[in-house]
């Protein structure tokens, strides 16, 4: 009966999790970073890659994003971009579904899954339009050809490995980072069990894998040249603490809008779990869960020496490419279980603090703000009209009213998609100061239009809270000379 019970759940999990997941592709609000993608996919592929070598991430993610928007943007607007994550993410649920099922049994198949489903930060990337789900994807799968090859070679599956490791480094700076560590500790272990047979497909996969990255690798060592210099902290301790106390936020809860009682909640599960999961390893002898642990846990410290000298955002996000592999020990551990109390409480546990995280991400899916600034932009901003903004964490409201033309006050960075004029010099609002238009400018609450108090006053019309800000829009009038 038990069997058949594990069997059911083994069944149904990925539907959950899409049911569940499915629930962030219904609206079409997104913070900043999400409408950093969305305004990438709408510039040429040449533009793509000038625009991602001055950021940090490859334009791998970009591509494919690109696909999607051309053949479904117009019906479903960012939506589609939406469901690429999201339908990524069923994938890798997939993955750990029969894969997971091949190289480990189905037991540990269905925990994997179950935890995938009620993991926070897998909750919170599902329906991000990043390339956290991608990564997490080909990383996983990459790790799974790891196992498989060391139990069953076979030049197909050295080809399909190729390809996965590729897609990985190519989908996320973070991701190839570890998949170097990964690369690493498979050879450790190649050589620790005397399996010399794997030798040449592990050198021509590294070769290979290497060979194809060589040109973004470039990029790479010279956007961390340019970051470099000037980051070192005084109080680098403080500095460190202070990032990895954020990065278990945003693993077991969300760095933007935490809910303190599922972050302890989900603290005390993994200790709980890691340390069954440990003595599931030690009885079976099979490290395999350690040694995904180990990639990631050295993974994490190369990222703090990066951020500490160069400035380079640190954020738990940025390991999740990895977090299969905290899921498959998760799995070991629940596993180890005998007990059906302590199994019903964390199952109990588990569920009660996803669902309350689920609620909160819910409030942030369905806010009504993006609705209430569309419909401001469409009743009063006219054709010949134009808005500013003081920077592009408030010119990215401009994804959202692509018909209207916008400004930003002085600078636009190089890697910035956004479309904008640069305001400089005063001679540029003359046809507001000849009435040809009005002006408008919208800049985070409390803050005013100060900086062109020389040409203008001004009138607030609008203020608005939109997911995790409050912003004013303020009706400029030119000062009659």
């Amino acid at each position: 009966m038990r069997e058949k019970g594990y069997h059911i759940l083994w069944v149904v999990l990925p539907l959950i999790g899409l049911a569940l997941w499915g629930s962030y592709g219904i609206t079409e609000n997104l913070w900043y970073d999400e409408a950093y993608s969305a305004a990438l996919v709408t510039h040429t592929p040449w533009e793509i890659v000038r625009i991602t070598a001055g950021d940090v991430h490859s334009p791998f993610y970009y591509f494919l994003l690109k696909i999607v928007w051309e053949i479904f943007g117009s019906v479903m607007g960012f939506r589609c971009l939406k469901w690429f994550s999201i339908l990524t993410m069923t994938g890798y649920m997939l993955l750990g579904k029969y894969y997971g099922k091949k190289l480990f049994g189905e037991k540990i198949s269905v925990w994997f899954m179950f935890f995938s489903v009620v993991m926070p930060i897998m909750l919170v990337q599902s329906g991000t339009v990043r390339m956290y789900a991608l990564a997490l994807f080909f990383m996983t799968l990459a790790d799974l050809l790891m196992v498989d090859l060391f139990r069953e070679p076979s030049g197909q599956k050295w080809l399909l490995f190729i390809f996965a490791s590729v897609c990985s480094v190519y989908s996320h700076t973070y991701a190839m980072l570890q998949m170097v560590f990964l690369y690493l500790i498979f050879l450790g272990v190649i050589l620790y069990k005397k399996k010399y047979e794997l030798l040449k497909g592990f050198v021509a996969s590294s070769v290979t894998v290497s060979v194809l990255f060589l040109p973004w690798l470039l990029v790479v060592f010279l956007q961390l040249r340019q970051r470099s210099g000037g980051a070192m902290a005084a109080d680098m301790w403080q500095m460190v603490f202070t990032t990895m106390r954020d990065c278990f936020t945003e693993w077991f809860t969300a760095l933007e809008k935490p809910v303190p009682a599922v972050r302890m909640t989900e603290i005390i599960l993994c200790l709980f779990l890691c340390c069954n999961g440990v003595r599931w390893m030690k009885q079976r002898k099979n490290y395999i869960p350690a040694l995904g642990m180990l990639a990631m846990a050295l993974t994490i410290g190369a990222s703090l020496l990066v951020y500490i000298f160069t400035g380079q955002g640190f954020f738990g996000r940025v390991f999740f490419p990895g977090f299969a592999s905290l899921m498959f020990l998760y799995a070991a551990g629940m596993d180890q279980l005998r007990s059906r109390l302590l199994r019903g409480a964390v199952i109990a546990a588990a569920v009660v603090s996803i669902l309350v995280q689920h609620r909160s991400e819910l409030e942030l899916e369905y806010d009504s703000g993006l609705e209430i600034w569309r419909d401001f932009v469409s009743e009063n901003v006219q054709e010949n009209d134009a808005v500013m903004a003081p920077n592009v964490h408030t010119l990215y409201l401009g994804v959202f009213c692509p018909e209207t033309d916008f400004m930003i006050y002085v600078y636009l960075p190089g890697n910035s998609p956004f479309y904008a004029e640069t305001f400089t010099d005063w001679p540029q609002l003359d046809r507001f100061a000849r009435h040809e238009g009005t002006l408008w400018y919208v800049c985070p609450t409390g803050e005013t239009p100060d900086r062109l108090a020389e040409r203008y006053t001004w009138e607030e019309k609008l203020n608005f809270h939109y997911m995790y800000q409050d912003f004013a829009v303020f009706r400029l009038a030119p000062i009659s000379l």
